[in-house]
Parts: C-alpha cells; structure tokens; sequence
C-alpha cells in the first residue's frame, strides 16, 4: 500500500539508517505550505537536475567516446591475440566493478545524502569494496581463462576495484549531489587512459604494460580526488557522529540490491566471457569489436533512465500512483523515440562503421553488430525497467530475470552449430534480453500500480524492428 505524505519517510532495505530523506528534508504538503515556499524550494531543485542530466550524459557520451577510439586504435596496433586478452580483461573488469561495488554505492550515496558522518560511512564503504573484491578474486582463482594469464586476471581485478564507478571518494561527491565533478573526475581519467594505452600500443609495449597503465591511471586519479577541495569535509573531524551499522549488517542490507546490479553485469559480458572459454582469440576480437560499438550507445537510454529515477522514487514514496505511472510511461516512450531510430541505423550502416573504425580483418563483424542493435532496443527498454524495479523494491525480482537471461544466452550459445557459433553469440544476446523482459513483465503485472505500465507500443516496435534485420540479412 502506498503511504500518505504524513506518515513516516520511507526506507531503504527496511533499516532506519538508510532513509532516503529526513523529516525536515522532504517536500512540503500543498494543502498547508505556500506557493512562495514551494518555487523557492523547486527552482535550485530545477537547476539543478538538469546540471546533473547534462553533466552525466555529456560526460558519458564523452567517454564513450574516447572509449571507442581507444578500442579502434588497438585493432591496428595489437596483434589479434593481444587485442582479444584486452577485450577479455575489459569484460572481466565491467563484472569486476559490479563485484567490488556489490550495491555498496546505492548505500554510501544515500547515507551521503542525508548528511551521515562522511569519514564513517567512506570507511565502511572501504570495508565493504575489501571484502566484496576479495571474494571476486577467490571466484575468478577457480575460472577456467583459457586466453587470459594469471597476471591478467589479478590486474582486471586491480583495475575493477579502483574504476570511477566503484571509487567511495565520487560515492561522496554522487551524493551531495554534485554529478558535474563526479563527472568531471571520470572524464579526465578515461582521457588519460585513453592517451596513455593508445600510446603504449603504438611504442610496441606488451599488453601487460597497457594494463598497468589502466591501473596507474585509476591511482592517479583517487590521489587527485583526495586532495580536492571539495572532499575536504570527508577528513574534516568536524560532524563525525554515531557509528554506521556493522560490517555484517550493512552486507545483509545491500545484498539484494547488489545481486540485481551483479547478475546484470555477468549477462552484459557473457558474450565475450563464453567465447573466452573457447579459447578462441579471432572469435573473442570479433565479437568484442562489434559489441565496443553497439552498447556504449546505450548511454542514451541510461541518461533517461537515471533522470527519472529520483522524481519515480519521490512520487512511490508520496504515494502518488498517477504521478509514478506518468513517468515511468514518458520514461519508456523517451527511450523508444531515441532508442529506435538509433537501432535502425545501426542496423543498416552496420558494415560502413565496421569499415570506417576497424581494420579490414575485422569485416564479418558488421553481420554481429546488425544483430546485437536488434538486441540493444530491448536492453534499453530492460534497462528503464530494471530501475522500476529497483523503485520498488524488487531486487530479488530484478536478480531472478537476469539469471534467466544468462541461462537463455547459455543455452543459445552451446546450441549453436560450430560454424555460425558468432552469429548465434550475438543472436542469443537478443534472446536473453528477451527473456529478461518477459520475467520483469510479470513482476511488473503482480503489482498493484506497475501492472498499468505501458509496455505494448515496445513491444511492437521490437518486433517491427526484427523483422527489418530478417530482410536486411536476407533472411
């Protein structure tokens, strides 16, 4: 049931040092608070949302950016080997931040938010990445690589561990509410890693050497942040209060939360990951050549989706069904409008890309982005609901359909006849969206509210634009 605004602020993981707004911090009622108040209260909020939209979707688009020319000068100046071990330890990386993290940073930027002692909470955030990256390296100890070394995998997990994503010191900055610097730091990283990886290929330094950059500019960029002037207030004595709740306790709570984020994260590298156990490198370059260009344009949907998330979270909260309804139902056509046009030139330039970024070796992957852009409508739409669920409260729900993804990739891709195992790597992407879809679709109609999401209109493009591919490839 939804509560009235009277009643008590909600809850996160249902513990009281997890509130998402105190009291005094939670918007007025209309019915006894005056105009006046309510624009003076709404207008800096105004600003600043869309400081944050702008900062984290030019930061993002940026990167992604960079990344790719990164990914583009590799192909041609790593042998196929070399460029596949650093398309597998990417892979490993993306699970390893998801790991390290683990659903710490949900916690930390909430507990930032609402002014808890920073220097408590960024100590127990430490905790918490030390305990979570030691069990993904125990896990990572038994997994059979067949084209990554040991010293690969220990660096990935050093690189994983101390990425922007899984960085407590941005948590901080995330929840003040200062997305422009947290952006900001990110962006000047990644362009450093992008100068210095880029020039190591082009001196000939083994890939070794590539990955210790990475690290080293990860290490570069916390040592900058600690010394900003506006993380001061972390070392500050000042405002140190009662201590966070035990280590022990604060894994209970963020279990869930990190279990949804972590079996997202597998599903989204599984591709690259399945075809490494093959140990076959030409298949892994392919593959992570074609899929480097079709997911970083899925920055466009995440932007939708991350803006919507704190007005959906607040209008749950307030009980206000009809207004958690309109967004999410504007969230979804916003994505579909950006999402599908973007797809279907995917689609048809698919070979032209392949051509423009890579060198001609790398041909046969304009047949494996055409599929995977059918697949990435669907991920983007997954994506939108995913926060939904989270919304709600249903990580559990979140963390069950992901697993059917994996399972129905799984399945597609050892199905899949030897000669065309590519083809159906990508094809199996698609499927497994597919299958997370349905999943979040009936969680979605178990619920009082969400069952009158909108979701038909998705539906019926997709399928407009999969048989648009079933023409292109000429069936």
């Amino acid at each position: 049931m939804f509560r009235t605004l009277n009643e008590t602020p909600p809850l996160i993981f249902g513990h009281p040092r997890l509130a998402v707004l105190e009291p005094e911090t939670r918007m007025p009622s209309h019915d006894t608070q005056p105009k006046a108040t309510i624009r003076s209260w709404a207008a800096p909020l105004r600003t600043r949302f869309f400081r944050n939209v702008f900062s984290n979707a030019g930061a993002t688009a940026l990167s992604s950016g960079a990344q790719l020319v990164l990914v583009a000068s590799l192909s041609r100046l790593l042998d196929t080997p070399d460029f596949a071990v650093y398309i597998g330890v990417s892979a490993l990386v993306g699970v390893g931040e998801m790991a390290s993290d683990f659903g710490g940073r949900i916690w930390a930027t909430q507990r930032f938010a609402v002014n808890a002692p920073p220097r408590s909470v960024l100590a127990r955030s430490f905790a918490l990445k030390l305990l979570f990256t030691s069990l993904l390296a125990l896990g990572l100890a038994v997994f059979p690589f067949k084209l990554l070394a040991p010293l690969h995998v220990a660096l990935a997990i050093l690189i994983a561990a101390t990425q922007a994503s899984t960085d407590p010191l941005l948590w901080y900055l995330l929840g003040r509410e200062r997305l422009d610097l947290e952006a900001g730091f990110m962006l000047a990283s990644r362009l450093v890693t992008v100068a210095a990886l880029s020039l190591a290929a082009w001196m000939g330094l083994p890939v070794q050497v590539l990955l210790l950059l990475w690290l080293g500019s990860n290490l570069l960029r916390m040592g900058v942040e600690s010394l900003s002037p506006p993380l001061r207030p972390i070392w500050s004595a000042a405002g140190q209060g009662a201590r966070e709740a035990g280590l022990v306790s604060l894994m209970r709570l963020v279990f869930p939360i990190g279990a949804a984020f972590f079996a997202m994260t597998i599903y989204q590298r599984l591709g690259v990951l399945m075809l490494e156990s093959q140990g076959k490198a030409e298949a892994v370059a392919l593959f992570g050549a074609a899929f480097s260009l079709v997911a970083p344009v899925g920055f466009l949907a995440t932007s939708i989706t991350i803006s919507s998330f704190t007005p959906l979270a607040r209008a749950l909260g307030n009980g206000d069904a009809p207004e958690a309804l309109r967004i999410i139902n504007r969230g979804m056509w916003l994505v579909l409008i950006v999402m599908t046009p973007v797809c279907l030139a995917g689609v048809l330039l698919a070979p032209w890309i392949i051509a423009l970024v890579y060198p001609a070796k790398f041909a046969p992957a304009a047949v494996l982005m055409t599929l995977l852009n059918g697949g990435l409508l669907i991920s983007s739409v997954n994506f939108m609901l995913k926060y939904v669920l989270n919304a709600v409260h249903r990580n559990w729900s979140d963390a069950l359909s992901a697993l059917g993804g994996v399972a129905a990739f799984a399945l597609v891709f050892f199905s899949a006849p030897p000669p065309h195992r590519l083809e159906w790597t990508a094809l199996g992407w698609a499927v497994g969206e597919t299958t997370i879809f349905i999943i979040k679709l009936s969680v979605l109609k178990s619920h009082p509210v969400l069952r009158r999401v909108r979701l038909a209109p998705g539906v019926c493009i997709t399928l407009l634009l999969w048989g648009f591919i079933y023409f292109v490839l000429g069936g």
